[in-house]
């Protein structure tokens, strides 16, 4: 099986039965704005322009079917929904359904590879880890390790996690085990327990937990956020959350801070976006706390020296002061980095789905349309220029394929 070059989760070959689109940046100083339009070639015989434009006047009025969209390399649709949000790794994409069922396919053609009847551990759209050459599920009963190979069990904890796991080359952590009291590290290729610890408080407000050079962070049901070391499970600091209305929506780390974005458990609008010194949890910098909102939460990506916050919008903000270097008020949903290209998958009723955005400036630099308008709200996983994601259908669901423009 060859091995594939590996981007980030979180979320383009020809662009082929793509209605071509040509967009209009309008810049200011923050703000980008994109209109897009369709392209259609002038006629040289003015009557028949004239009918044509009319028609299609009268069809943008009346219609409400989608505009049309990239056929997809390939598609899956299953007797049961799809759970999970698929993981790509070695060549090969992993998912389960809802019955409980894991399946694994060629990520060139979707041909299967192989598949598990009545598994544990898929419940939830969690997407499974892949580490160490078996693809591991967590919901919040069981945790279970397939061999990328053929599907064999290699392990099962026993124990589920209600925080998804992170991964930091070495070993699984994960919160929720023994009935959710325990914070925990797991190693990845036995399955075993190298320590378990009970916080103060249960780790589930954020969902998730992130490592960063031996401290893993999390967030408690207080909106306090707490740090670990990585290697012993003792606790480090604590930052109490700085209003008493706001909720932590997400944390995220770099080489330098710990990032915490909050929303207003009152108004439900964005909260502070605040950068902690990872060594003892001190404000590094805070941003838009006093009446001023990022118009945007709850998620948080660092990538190339940028943080990533958007909700309802995009902002790249500068990890070092928490300044704002651009403003997408167009483009929102999550965000997936690449090489040099920043996918953002955003529903939207005339079939747009994901944009590519230069990450330096903002700007769309190109579009692709699925059948299914939500699509890529559903967290695409993107490798090798190709994106696979979960579609909802009008009868569920279906796992498909989608070549990405160069």
């Amino acid at each position: 099986m060859r091995r594939r070059k590996l981007l980030a989760s979180l979320l383009p070959a020809t662009a082929a039965g793509c209605l071509e689109l040509e967009s209009s940046d309008t810049t200011t100083e923050r703000t980008f704005t994109t209109r897009t339009t369709a392209r259609t070639e002038p006629s040289t015989d003015t009557a028949t322009a004239t009918e044509a434009d009319a028609t299609e006047a009268e069809t943008e009025e009346t219609t409400t079917e989608p505009r049309e969209y990239t056929e997809p390399a390939w598609t899956f649709e299953p007797d049961g929904e799809m759970e999970r949000y698929p993981a790509v790794a070695d060549g090969t994409v992993f998912t389960a359904t809802q019955r409980g069922t894991v399946h694994a396919f060629a990520a060139d053609d979707g041909e299967s590879e192989w598949r598990v009847e009545d598994s544990g551990a898929v419940g939830g759209r969690r997407r499974p880890l892949v580490v160490d050459d078996a693809v591991v599920y967590v919901d919040a009963s069981d945790m279970i390790a397939y061999e990328t190979a053929d599907g064999s069990e290699r392990w099962s904890f026993g124990h589920g996690g209600e925080t998804g796991p992170a991964f930091d080359g070495s070993s699984l952590y994960l919160y929720g085990v023994d009935f959710g009291q325990k914070l925990a590290s797991v190693d990845p290729s036995t399955g075993a327990t190298e320590w378990a610890v009970e916080p103060e408080e249960g780790l589930t407000a954020t969902r998730r937990l992130v490592v960063q050079d031996d401290l893993l962070v999390g967030a408690d049901y207080q909106g306090t956020v707490r740090a670990f070391d990585a290697t012993t499970g003792d606790p480090l600091w604590t930052y109490p959350k700085p209003k008493d209305d706001t909720d932590v929506t997400d944390v995220a780390t770099d080489d330098s801070s710990v990032f915490v974005v909050y929303r207003n458990s009152t108004t439900g609008g964005a909260g502070p976006l605040v950068a902690l010194d990872p060594a003892d949890g001190s404000v590094r910098w805070s941003r838009h706390e006093d009446g001023e909102t990022l118009d945007s939460s709850p998620n948080l990506v660092v990538h190339d020296d940028t943080l990533y916050v958007n909700h309802v919008a995009l902002h790249a903000v500068n990890p070092d002061d928490g300044l704002t270097k651009w403003f997408n008020e167009e483009v929102y949903g999550l965000v997936t980095p690449a090489d040099g290209t920043l996918y953002v998958g955003s529903g939207s009723t005339d079939g747009v789905v994901l944009y590519a955005l230069n990450p330096g400036t903002g700007r769309v630099d190109s579009r692709v349309h699925a059948e299914y308008a939500d699509a890529w709200g559903l967290r695409p996983f993107i490798v090798d220029d190709r994106a696979y994601l979960l579609e909802t259908t009008a009868d569920g669901n279906r796992l498909a394929a989608y070549d990405l423009p160069e």
